[in-house]
């Protein structure tokens, strides 16, 4: 089957030029050496799972094995003529049992964006007979069980964990994103759900090319929330935790990151507290936006919001919403957002409960609207509260959590 890989053109092995001086000031980040990570890839196209108006590749990934491991990507840049200085572009981290999109990087084409989106499990994008995607001759290790709990305690090296592979996926296709004529090398941003958007987390910390970055769930300080991914942390050894939180654990990371940066959530998150996706947007040095619904879907992926939040980025375009500080006068909160179009709705989202953030039952009220400035009197008994507004052209944004 891959017997029919035919090699088109291939990036030339080296250090991207620009801002190597940044990325090499120190020869590791993490467990990753930066001049193997940083190295542009060869790639070559392939037929296989092939989808109309998208290209199919495989790229290099790290050694694996004493052998070259390969990633198997869709991408395509949008129809038409580049821009002079190239389009911008996104690299696209799926989530996990999840494959290479060719719907999702023709979405972002859609909207001007050149966009890759690669397999980061060693799977082809299709499924067998029996359900399973097939893995191919250079698959990388299979994703393991929470931050390579199983990997990590068993002693194997860390070139054998899965995190350590797929990062090295990430920031691969973002360099072969780098080398590519019709893509802005200044332009480049990263889009991740679920494991994607803990992937993403990371590789904004690792690669300060990117200028953007979007999370639909999936954060760091997970090893301080009440989901099973706390567990997993805190019933390992101290030097078994040392090793995962330094490694893989994004809070170790964010601290690095620069670039504005959206996270999209839902304050009952199986996977994800509401309170770690607040945590890791507060973490990084650059702006930051929220927008969190009561009752959306675990990775679910608003409409506008992406798109919008890139475009103000890199292409001047109007800028979500921007929230102030919640202020408080008795009972009654209130805070301020800032933006391009005028405010139409708020609303008030607030909990009574405690226990479990998953388990928490959220309710939704209509929020008194004053110019730019949302308020509402919290209702007895409150224990988490925060405030959503949309405006004129149908975007939405949310203020920081509060808990009482």
């Amino acid at each position: 089957m891959l017997s029919s890989i035919r090699t088109l053109r291939a990036g030339v092995c080296g250090l991207l030029l620009f801002g190597a001086m940044a990325i090499h000031a120190q020869p590791s980040i993490g467990p990753w050496n930066k001049a193997d990570l940083f190295t542009t890839p060869k790639y070559s196209y392939v037929d296989d799972y092939n989808v109309e108006g998208v290209q199919s590749l495989f790229y290099e990934g790290l050694v694996y094995h004493n052998k070259v491991s390969r990633f198997y990507a869709y991408y395509s840049a949008p129809d038409g003529e580049a821009p002079v200085s190239g389009w911008p572009a996104v690299v696209l981290v799926h989530g996990g049992g999840g494959t290479a999109s060719a719907e999702w990087v023709e979405q972002w084409n859609k909207h001007g964006y050149a966009a890759i989106s690669m397999d980061l499990e060693g799977n082809l994008p299709a499924r067998g007979p029996s359900g399973e995607r097939p893995r191919h001759a250079w698959s990388t290790p299979k994703r393991s069980s929470h931050f390579e709990e199983k990997t990590i305690n068993w002693g194997k090296p860390v070139e054998e964990h899965w995190f350590y592979h797929a990062i090295g996926g990430v920031i691969r296709a973002a360099c072969l994103l780098h080398s590519f004529p019709e893509v802005d090398s200044h332009r480049i941003g990263i889009e991740g759900f679920s494991w994607g958007g803990v992937l993403t987390s990371v590789a904004l910390g690792v690669d300060p090319r990117f200028k953007f970055g979007i999370t639909h769930t999936g954060c760091g300080f997970l090893h301080e929330g009440d989901s099973y991914f706390g567990t997993s942390f805190r019933r390992r050894s101290p030097d078994k935790l040392q090793m995962a939180l330094a490694y893989y654990e994004p809070s170790s990371y964010l601290h690095k990151v620069t670039c504005p940066v959206l996270r999209t959530s839902s304050p009952t998150d199986s996977h994800f507290p509401l309170v770690c996706e607040m945590k890791s947007a507060q973490a990084t040095q650059g702006p930051f936006s929220l927008w969190i619904k009561v009752g959306w879907g675990h990775a679910a992926r608003p409409e506008k919001e992406p798109y919008a939040f890139a475009d103000s980025v890199v292409k001047g375009g109007p800028e979500l919403p921007k929230c102030g500080e919640l202020i408080q006068e008795g009972n009654t909160w209130s805070v301020s957002f800032t933006g391009p179009y005028p405010l139409e709705q708020a609303e008030l989202c607030y909990t009574l409960d405690t226990g479990l953030s998953k388990e928490r039952q959220w309710h939704v009220v209509a929020a008194k609207l004053d110019s730019s400035t949302a308020s509402a009197e919290l209702p007895e008994g409150t224990r988490v509260f925060y405030f959503n507004v949309s405006d004129s052209a149908g975007r939405m944004a949310s203020s920081l959590i509060r808990e009482l």
